[in-house]
């Protein structure tokens, strides 16, 4: 194989694979369950609330964004919902635009090692690699924020390498508009972003010819650009949006919190208060700490089958001259220390916006080696990252089952050095296949083709209540409803909380769950209510329990409610456990 074939089908193997793997778990597998109530449908619910909201011609621009930023800000959404029309808008539809991202995380990795290496085998090398990181690919098959901030963090960091030392000016406006994207995304960008920025000016006055060279000027220009064109959009959006903003709802999630949601004496409104915000209330480090995010990137990152060749490149980089150090040292440094001070640890999603760094260095010592050398070593990575990711994605492995490490039980050796990749801390990010559980997503739409005959204007439903899931089933349903409304033309309905009074003159029912073989009990709060009786017992094929449902004064509100479930049952390819 010539050098020329292989730069070109290299490539194409490892996208074609790496697509196969991604889309045949999410076809085969559907949503990944995981916590509570559902919460696999607690993103896509907010994707059909903002639908809902940009639909609505009574909110003004500022309106619409305030009612859209909750818990993250909507640009991921809002992304999402423009590509509606061409792949649709169903929780299973949008699965596979997380390949989007990866490609985007991939290429700009690729364009940041092109530019600092000035090799374009490098820079494919890095793609290839990227591609192959196990979690990242993992993070694919599902729709959240992490991979999606992480493509676009890198996107800057990929515009300030390629363009900040020619043309300061317009480059540092593109990379600041990525990082802003990608705090729109997720605040967490925000202090990555400004480590990523900070670590391509590093490397340029470290690395460059000279000090007072030229280049280094523009790129400190354009980096101060970049950070100036992400600080006036953040401060304007996170000020436009008030006290209950997505920003101070980050601020609760990594750090102790305040009656508005975020530390201590943080006032969102202005520049220094957002930097207190993410820099305040650093913690002593301790040993829980120092080895949380270097287990967990051996165990659900890279996996130590695929992380021991990276390391061998990196050893070889570091004898061939080290180029581009100082970047990575910045990034993996930067971001490990933040985490390290900042973040609980507890969650190894943090890890994937550092995880590309060290695919840099790997790509340049990869292309300072012979050409049979390189040759052997690229098969070696391709296998390793083939089996990996095949083992991940589709092979029952019980003995990698990951048993989630807490502050007072950090993961043992024996846990960390197994040849494939472990699950993420609690299944939050990423799942194998032999420890997923199952959506059962054909009786959630058998149960649905049901509830939808009924009258009712709201489904009152205990949060915790499992219906056709193993921990509650609210933000399904909620998801479900609104689905229903906005893209299949059905009356629209809520599902409030079920200790919740609804408007007087209302049609209501309450849902709760049963033992199958047991008689259904009144769910909390409507049992002291006067008047709620049990209209009718749907039971769940392939499943040991029923769903109640339970109306007011005798009222048929399901009265048109299809009496079995034959029809969806015999649609069902196995029983559900």
């Amino acid at each position: 194989m010539s050098n020329k074939a292989s730069f070109f089908e290299i490539p194409l193997v490892v996208v074609t694979g790496v697509s196969a793997m991604v889309l045949s778990r999410t076809h085969g597998t559907g949503l990944q369950p995981y916590g509570a109530d559902s919460a696999q449908y607690i993103e896509h619910l907010t994707r059909m609330e903002t639908l809902e909201f940009w639909r609505d011609p009574g909110l003004s621009t500022l309106q619409f964004l305030a009612l859209a930023d909750g818990a993250f800000p909507p640009l991921l959404h809002l992304l999402t919902l423009m590509l509606g029309p061409l792949i649709g808008s169903s929780a299973q539809e949008v699965l596979w635009t997380g390949l989007l991202w990866l490609l985007l995380l991939a290429i700009s990795v690729a364009v940041v090692v092109s530019s600092v290496a000035a090799s374009r085998q490098a820079g494919v090398a890095a793609f290839c690699g990227v591609m192959l990181i196990p979690a990242l690919h993992g993070a694919a098959c599902r729709y959240y924020y992490d991979l999606p901030m992480t493509a676009l963090l890198w996107a800057a960091t990929a515009v300030a390498c390629f363009g900040l030392t020619r043309r300061p000016l317009r480059y540092g406006v593109l990379a600041g508009l990525f990082l802003f994207a990608a705090n729109l995304v997720k605040w967490t960008a925000l202090p990555f972003g400004l480590i990523m920025i900070a670590a391509v000016s590093l490397g340029q006055l470290v690395e460059g010819s000279s000090h007072q060279s030229r280049g280094w000027r523009n790129s400190l220009l354009g980096a101060l650009v970049a950070v100036s064109v992400m600080s006036c959009g953040s401060l304007l959006f996170i000020k436009a949006m008030g006290p209950n903003d997505s920003f101070t709802a980050m601020l609760g999630e990594i750090g102790t919190t305040a009656a508005h949601g975020g530390p201590a004496g943080v006032d969102s409104a202005s520049a220094q208060g957002v930097l207190a915000g993410v820099f305040a209330r650093f913690e002593a480090p301790t040993a829980a700490r120092l080895a949380f995010y270097p287990s967990r990137l051996l165990a659900s990152i890279y996996s130590p089958l695929l992380l021991a060749p990276v390391l061998l490149l990196l050893g070889v980089w570091w004898r061939s001259g080290r180029r581009g150090w100082t970047l990575v040292a910045a990034v993996l440094l930067g971001q490990w220390l933040f985490l390290l001070v900042r973040v609980p640890p507890l969650d190894d999603r943090f890890l994937l916006t550092a995880a590309p760094a060290l695919v840099i260095p790997a790509a340049i010592g990869w292309v300072s080696l012979q050409a049979r050398l390189r040759m052997v070593t690229a098969a070696l990575v391709l296998v390793a990252g083939f089996a990996v990711g095949l083992d991940f994605h589709f092979r029952d492995s019980p003995a990698l089952r990951s048993v989630a490490p807490t502050l007072d039980r950090p993961e043992r050796l024996g846990e960390i050095l197994r040849w494939g990749l472990a699950d993420s801390v609690d299944q939050r990010g990423w799942a194998r296949r032999s420890s997923q559980a199952d959506d059962r997503a054909p009786l959630r739409e058998a149960l649905w083709a049901q509830l939808r005959h009924c009258r009712a204007q709201h489904f009152r439903l205990a949060a915790d209540d499992p219906l056709v899931g193993d921990a509650g089933d609210v933000y399904w349903l909620r998801y479900r409803t609104l689905y229903a409304h906005l893209k299949e033309g059905e009356v629209k309905r809520t599902v409030p909380p079920i200790c919740n009074e609804v408007p007087a003159g209302d049609t209501q029912l309450a849902l709760s769950g049963y033992p199958r073989g047991a008689k259904p009990v009144r769910p909390r709060c409507i049992a002291a209510e006067q008047g709620w009786g049990l209209e009718r017992s749907i039971e769940l094929p392939g499943l040991k329990r029923g769903v109640a449902v339970w109306s007011l004064n005798g009222g048929q509100v399901c009265a048109a409610l299809a009496t079995e479930l034959d029809a969806a049952e015999s649609s069902l390819d196995s029983p559900q456990q």
